[in-house]
């Protein structure tokens, strides 16, 4: 968000003013709070972390909810929060910025939480990956 933000100062790119975009992006931005709120509550329901600094500390797969849907919602969450901010901004080069967003998150996060959620959970998370994308 801040690197969109100091594009946006240098004024460099492509201006495109959304109509009633203050309302767009603050819809946008609100679907995000509600998809990380709606992952953090069935991890906080599972009693297990959230940290994705310690995916091994999980003590149980949570597969009910947003994550029958997503293995990731919380990221899709983020995501949509650049999303608004890209729209609230309206400067088209920030949408370069999605794709960085994307493959930053699999490779720092997701690829590291699959890989010790299949060491602990093995089984369960292999059914479970096979069942549910991750749409990130």
């Amino acid at each position: 968000m801040l690197l969109m933000f100091a594009l946006d100062l240098t004024k460099w790119g492509y201006q495109v003013v959304v109509p009633g975009y203050i309302f767009v992006s603050a819809g946008i931005f609100l679907l995000g709070i509600i998809i990380i709120a709606i992952g953090g509550y069935y991890f906080r329901k599972a009693k297990t972390t959230v940290n994705p600094m310690t995916p091994e500390k999980s003590t149980e797969l949570v597969t009910k909810g947003i994550y029958n849907y997503s293995r990731n919602p919380m990221y899709i969450g983020f995501l949509t929060w650049l999303i608004a901010w890209a729209v609230f901004l309206g400067n088209l080069i920030n949408l370069l910025f999605l794709p960085i967003f994307i493959v930053l998150v699999n490779r720092l996060y997701i690829i590291p939480e699959e890989k010790a959620l299949e060491e602990l959970f093995k089984q369960e998370f292999s059914e479970y990956k096979n069942r549910v994308g991750r749409w990130l």
